[in-house]
């Protein structure tokens, strides 16, 4: 009888379990970044016949952990459907067997397997007690069973560890979905929402310089540790690297991305880019660089939010050798900041005082006064030394203080040295000096302090955490690196000394972040090396407000194979904290690949799942007919409520909250607020359809009937989209146009002779703007917002044209000595729904000055001048198709208009030029009133 086995990727020593297996086991590795009950009946899609399924995963009480999905009774029935077709692969009386710590565990667990042989159809067993190693406290006995199970175990007694989830083991999660090469560097960020950000370096087979080379991505959160939307480019650049990411979340719920790359500073060395993003994970503006300085390379930002709502951003700037360095000696940090907005407040300043040497890895945070502070690593002068410095800054970005250095002593009791020591001896190179401090010895270090890092306090002071190199005097055999921290309060001032992180000691610790927590304690983390038995693993410990220890240290990473590493931590509005790491070879796609783990705790500091409650997707397979109607060339609103009425969306867990337009099939689309301030369609920056945002389309030139304008996805409210794009259609309405005109055959005309204007050319008129005595042409280009000049050459041919900016969409244009000058002036009416009329004086030479607009009613459709008010001087008169309106703008005397007065007309007036050639239809539609 076939059996078939699926192994969860989390799982620890996986090969010992694999290696057991009969040699006709058919077995599959589930992917940890994918659905696993996706990939399960993906796998059994076109199979039968099975006798059992085995699946191998971690668990809990009435839960298994399947590839991304936590699988339990909040998520069982938002994959019946899956569950249903899984059950289709086997024989009548199949067994399911769930190997797990505690699955089947008390209530739970019981209604968890009856409800899962219900959905299956198959006869499922599970266990209530640790699963695994006997050794480790477990069996591999299946104790609750519904239905009769018959299948015997796939397993091996040999392996040496347990399947649960009760110390937080398979609670970590993957970030990245893309899991080829390297994904590597990450950055957190606490949202505004309750959520979180993850930022990561993606790096790809082309390397620097090709279109798959290095690059940005993303991963938001919602409050629950639910994805929102899927994995995401954070630059839109495509060529070129870009390393070292960091974020800040923002006051309005966005955030900010910072890395450094290539192509920023105009030549292939490093500069610093950065991307603004808004509440809803969309791109505000383009990217921008930070530095102004752009000789050398720039690298290794660091950013945080500040209390106003702005940001700023911290660097190190180094030239190629020393002497061109921007700090005169070595890498220096340099900052800019920036307002809520993202424009940029005062210059790039220099954070230290002291520029000998190198300064290096900076990091910064906000405080609560509205200032901030930075700190980093300096070499000291005259050493191979390093230690940590700081700077605080005010809410106005002036210096707060001196600089001063973090680092600088330990305080020991004389009894606990292992030496006698007198005060004021000096100590053999590498010690340190000893000086007196009430009755104890304060040891000032001359030794490696690194990577520093920095969180705020709810108490209005700050937290700092670095590496330091041999801090003992005397020092252990096979110790390196060890982690420290010091606290400061909201005047600068240091609370108590240096204190040591870490508990474990051997080996190097390392790479510490540190954060600040809901309760006005903060957590530390760092990596240790070979601690958790292989190469590096990462670990921390939390601290209360006051300092002290709340708890031990503790172990973050659940699966230890090979390394990882360079932890990053941030707090979160629940009290808890997540951290990320990179984790070496963990995908198991092929040796060498790095891949971004994370681990959310709570607020008593357990490690928890999750949300991991599978998304489905929302549906949309038709609109019922025309959503809107429209007369040709002529805009239309296309409201959310329009597309949810006409569409047959559904969501089967959630609800559908938006429209993403996928492409623009014809004419125009703009999308906003309202008209007034509606943009063009923008794939991946202006493109979705909501309660807030409406369409606004246009039909093509004179195209009508039944017209498909756009296609559009369903999108629900955790950012998943619907499979196939509809199309959207509008009903065009005709417009009657003239008749053709018959020419006798005794008058004929040479060839046409075209000559290029702007797009859409919706209107011509004729006059002499250059004065020779010839007519040269006007041309109002609808698309392109221009109206083209074609100056005559005397001989009936033009010169190329010239363009001259408009309002949005021109429809007419005419010309008129609105100035008292002698010469012809264009008047430019503008259809847009904004409404304005566009004047452009002559300079007296053919060419024009820049447009004065004035506002008219809505969607001008033609305009004229005349002497309305018997001054001699010509005013404006503009029909608004749109308002049904004519707007009457009365000349100043000097070519400029007073504003508008408004007049009732029949429906959608011209005006009379209009009605002799070719548009009579429009002044009978108007009532005859021209």
């Amino acid at each position: 009888m076939a059996s078939i086995v699926f192994l969860d990727s989390r799982v620890e020593q996986k090969e010992s379990l694999i290696s057991s297996f009969s040699a006709d086991t058919e077995y599959y590795l589930l992917n940890d970044a994918l659905d696993g009950i996706g990939q399960i009946a993906d796998t059994l899609a076109a199979k039968s016949g099975y006798s059992s399924i085995h699946i191998i995963s971690h668990g809990s009480p009435g839960s298994i952990t399947i590839g991304s999905t936590v699988l339990d009774a909040a998520t069982l029935d938002s994959y019946a459907d899956a569950l249903v077709q899984i059950g289709y692969a086997f024989q009548a009386g199949g067994d399911l067997l769930l190997y797990g710590c505690n699955v089947g565990a008390g209530d739970a667990g019981q209604q968890f397997v009856e409800h899962l042989s219900q959905l299956t159809g198959l006869d499922v067993a599970a266990s209530n007690d640790p699963t695994g190693s006997a050794a480790a406290g477990g069996d591999w006995e299946l104790e609750v069973q519904v239905g009769a199970v018959e299948s015997a175990d796939v397993v091996s007694a040999e392996y040496p560890l347990l399947l649960g989830n009760e110390d937080g083991a398979g609670l970590e999660f993957h970030v990245n979905t893309f899991i080829w090469d390297f994904q590597q560097y990450s950055s957190i960020a606490a949202l505004e929402n309750g959520g979180f950000i993850v930022l990561w370096e993606s790096v790809y087979s082309g390397g620097c310089g090709s279109q798959d080379g290095y690059g940005i991505h993303g991963q938001r959160y919602n409050a629950s540790g639910a994805t929102v939307g899927g994995e995401f480019k954070v630059s839109s650049n495509i060529i070129g690297c870009e390393h070292s990411p960091t974020v800040a979340s923002m006051n309005d719920g966005g955030f900010v991305a910072v890395w450094y790359g290539w192509y920023s500073n105009g030549s292939q060395d490093d500069g610093i880019i950065l991307q603004r993003f808004d509440a809803d994970g969309d791109r505000v503006g383009s990217v921008f660089v930070a530095n102004t300085y752009t000789d050398g390379a720039q690298y290794n930002p660091a950013i945080t939010e500040l209390r106003d709502g702005g940001f700023v951003v911290t660097w190190e700037s180094s030239g190629y050798y020393l002497t061109d360095a921007q700090d005169g000696s070595g890498a220096g940090i340099y900052g800019q900041r920036y307002d809520a907005s993202g424009n940029a407040v005062g210059a790039e300043f220099l954070v230290p005082t002291n520029t000998l040497n190198a300064q290096r890895n900076s990091s910064i945070t906000a405080l609560s006064d509205g200032g901030f502070v930075v700190v980093w690593e300096s070499v000291i002068d005259g050493t191979n030394y390093s230690g940590i410095y700081g700077q605080r800054y005010t809410a106005s970005s002036e210096k707060a203080g001196g600089e001063f250095r973090v680092d600088m002593y330990v305080t020991y009791d004389p009894s606990e040295l292992p030496m006698l020591l007198k005060p004021g001896t000096v100590l053999p190179p590498g010690i340190g000096i000893v000086t007196p401090l009430d009755g104890s010895l304060t040891i000032f270090y001359d030794y490696q302090s690194i990577l520093p890092t920095v969180a705020t306090l709810s108490d209005g002071g700050f937290v700092v955490s670095w590496a330091g190199y041999n801090y003992d005097i005397e020092p252990e055999l096979g110790k390196g690196y060890e982690v420290y921290g010091r606290r400061y309060d909201a005047a600068g001032n240091a609370v108590g000394d240096a204190f040591q992180v870490n508990t474990y000691t051997s080996g190097d610790q390392t790479a510490p972040s540190v954060t600040e927590l809901a309760d006005g304690g903060f957590v530390i983390t760092w990596q240790s090396d070979l601690q958790d038995g292989s190469y590096n693993g990462v670990y921390g410990q939390r601290f209360d407000a006051a300092g002290n220890r709340v708890g031990t240290e503790f172990h973050i990473n659940t699966y230890t194979e090979w390394d990882q590493t360079l932890p990053v931590v941030t707090g979160l509005a629940d009290g808890g904290f997540v951290a990320t790491w990179d984790s070496f070879n963990q995908e198991d796609l092929y040796y060498g690949y790095n891949g971004i783990y994370g681990q959310r705790y709570d607020a008593a500091g357990n490690p928890v799942a999750l949300a991991q409650t599978s998304n489905e997707a929302p549906t949309l397979t038709y609109f019922s007919g025309e959503v809107e109607t429209t007369a040709e060339n002529t805009e239309v609103e296309i409201s959310f409520a329009e597309l949810m009425a006409k569409g047959d969306e559904s969501d089967a867990d959630g609800t559908v909250e938006g429209f993403v337009v996928k492409s623009v099939t014809s004419g125009t689309l703009r999308i906003g607020a309202d008209a007034a301030n509606a943009t063009v369609y923008d794939a991946g920056a202006n493109e979705t359809i909501d309660a807030a945002h409406h369409a606004y389309w246009t039909p093509g030139f004179d195209e009508h009937g039944t017209l498909e304008a756009f296609s559009v996805v369903a999108l629900d409210d955790v950012g998943g989209e619907s499979s196939t794009a509809v199309e959207v259609s509008v009903d065009v309405v005709s417009e009657n146009h003239a008749p053709e005109v018959s020419i006798p055959a005794l008058l004929s005309f040479a060839p046409k002779v075209d000559y290029a204007t702007g797009s859409y050319p919706y209107s011509v008129t004729s006059a002499d703007v250059d004065g020779d005595g010839d007519a040269d042409m006007l041309v109002a280009n609808y698309n392109s917002n221009t109206v083209s000049v074609l100056l005559n050459n005397g001989n009936g041919t033009f010169a190329v044209k010239v363009d001259y900016a408009t309002g949005d969409y021109p429809r007419s244009v005419t010309s008129a000595d609105v100035d008292g000058d002698g010469d012809a002036d264009m008047l430019v009416a503008n259809g847009g729904y904004s409404g304005s009329v566009s004047v452009l004086l002559n300079n007296g030479n053919g060419t024009f000055a820049a447009k004065v607009d004035y506002a008219t009613g809505y969607n001008p459709y033609s305009v004229t001048s005349a002497d309305v008010d018997g001054d001699g001087d010509a005013d404006l008169l503009v029909a608004n198709y749109g308002s049904h309106t004519v707007s009457v703008l009365l000349n100043n005397g000097n070519g400029t208009f007073a504003p508008k007065v408004d007049y009732a007309t029949g429906y959608k007036p011209v005006f009379g030029d209009e009605c002799g050639r070719g548009w009579r239809w429009r002044c009978r539609y108007a009532g005859g009133k021209r």
